[in-house]
This record gives C-alpha cells, structure tokens and sequence, in this order.
C-alpha cells in the first residue's frame, strides 16, 4: 500500500508555532515544579491556575492523571462508549506534556466492534505576564499518533494529524473563562485519501459554587474548511457539574452531558463521566 507524506504544506505553519512557543516561554523561564496541589483553582507559589473542564481542556500545566468515560449517541441504531485515559506531566509552571488513549466500542445495527482509538501527544505552554490581571494566554501542539483500527473504523492506524492551537483564560472571583481555538491538518496519509483541514472554538464558563463544587457550561463549534465536506459546521453545547472529594482536593468527579446546536452534527447526545487526581 502507498503512501505519501504531506510535510511541505505544514513547515511554514511548523515555523510559526515553533517562533510563537519560543515568545512564550522566554518570558517564564523556570526550572523547578512544586508537586503539591491544595485546590484545582488554586496556582503555584502565587500564580494564575484553572479548574479543568469537562469537555474542554485547561490551560494551565499541570501533573495530573484522569480517567473519562463518553457515551455517545451518534444515530437511533449507531451508540458508541469510551474509556479514556490521560496523563499529563508539568515540568515547569510554563510547560506540561500530556498524553491521552481511548478504548472505544461500538454499536450499530446490532453490530458491536472493539478496539483502541487513535491517541494523542499534546504540548501544552502558557504565559503568566497578565497573571495579576487574571489573565493567562499560551498555546501548544497536539500530535494525533496513528493507534486506531481502520478495519473497525475506529479512529485510524495510519492518518497523523497536526493540531496547533492557541487559548486565553480568564479569572475573577470565583468565575473561570477558558477558550481555545485550534487548526488540524492531517499530515500523513494514503494516496487516494482527500487532506481535511478544520478549525474548532472551544469555550467554557465554571463557577466555583462551594469549596468543593464547580458547576460549568461548555461551548465548541468546528468547521470544515478544506476537503471533500469543506463548509460544514457544527456545535454543541454542554453542562455539568464537578466535586472535589475529601479535605486535600486532590481527588475531583465530574458528570456532564452536551447536545448539539446546529443541523450537522457529530452525535445527537454525549455524556461523560470523569475522574481526575492531582500530584
């Protein structure tokens, strides 16, 4: 089977997101991590922190393991159920790696196939300059890594996607704004296969309700902007709710589910159950 690679297209893109880590980084250079985490939503040594998402992803670094189950709903006949895990590992205030794989099963007119999707490698980078503002904005690169099963039709063994993104958070009191808009671009591919490219917005609200209870709503649209379904788009909106477990806070549940909006969609519902502990 041939293939080819689709590097030429991505290198000034490469370039601009290698030139953009290096501006934020250089102004947070630091070289020691604190491994002690008293609340989700609180920083290191004085600086700007944020409670995860369910949905949507946090900006800030972290050392953390987290487990997800989805359910989702794509069609009357077609449900699909994953297991997800996720580690991610800050090695500064400013830098973190995260690494995620799901299990997926699916079901579809009473056919039932198993198999591991497609995982991810992110790196994830953030810019405490308008901390005292609280404000943080940063960025990052996410490599989506080939371990799927084509023959299932579940996620893929050859595609490698290129997904670079930037995202801003904002806090006050004890309401939490986070946004990420990304770009992806698949950069590894058969011949006869068409290269897709989309953008996605992604938007969360949380609010800290009690010492131990966060309440959230979740936003993200993507569409279509090269390919062979160029023009499409579609979003969703989510709610749910998040409980830090015991005194330390290490330990945090979340439940929430998410509809779509629009026409085209990627399901009809999804809900998600997540298990997140901090290091």
């Amino acid at each position: 089977m041939s293939f080819i690679n689709r590097h030429q297209p991505c290198r000034d893109l490469l370039r601009i997101v290698a030139t953009a880590s290096f501006c934020i980084l250089l102004p947070r250079v630091s070289f020691a991590q604190e491994h002690e985490h008293e609340h989700e939503s609180e920083g290191h040594e004085g600086q700007l922190h944020f409670a995860h998402p369910l949905f949507t992803e946090s900006p800030s670094p972290d050392t953390k393991i987290r487990v997800d189950y989805l359910f989702r709903q794509i069609d009357t006949d077609f449900t699909e159920h994953s297991m997800r895990l996720e580690g991610e590992y800050a090695f500064t205030h400013s830098v973190s790696i995260e690494a995620n794989i799901p299990i997926t099963s699916r079901r579809q007119s009473g056919t039932t196939a198993n198999a591991v999707g497609s995982g991810e490698i992110a790196l994830k980078l953030a810019n405490y300059g308008l901390a005292d503002r609280g404000i943080l904005f940063g960025g990052g690169l996410a490599l989506g890594v080939p371990t799927g099963n084509d023959r299932k039709a579940i996620g893929s063994a050859h595609i490698v996607e290129l997904e670079p993104y930037v995202d801003l958070g904002y806090k006050r009191g004890e309401a939490e704004l986070v946004s990420f808009l990304s770009y992806s671009t698949a950069v590894h591919r058969h011949v006869d296969e068409p290269n897709e490219e989309e953008f996605a917005l992604a938007l969360s609200g949380l609010y800290h309700v009690a010492e131990r209870l966060e309440t959230l709503v979740e936003f993200q649209t993507e569409r279509v902007v090269n390919g062979e379904e160029s023009g499409r788009q579609t979003a969703a909106i989510g709610a749910g709710v998040k409980y830090h477990v015991g005194r330390i806070h290490h330990l945090v549940l979340g439940v929430g589910g998410r509809v779509p909006v629009t026409h085209e969609r990627e399901s009809d519902a999804e809900i998600i159950l997540s298990a997140l502990w901090h290091f």
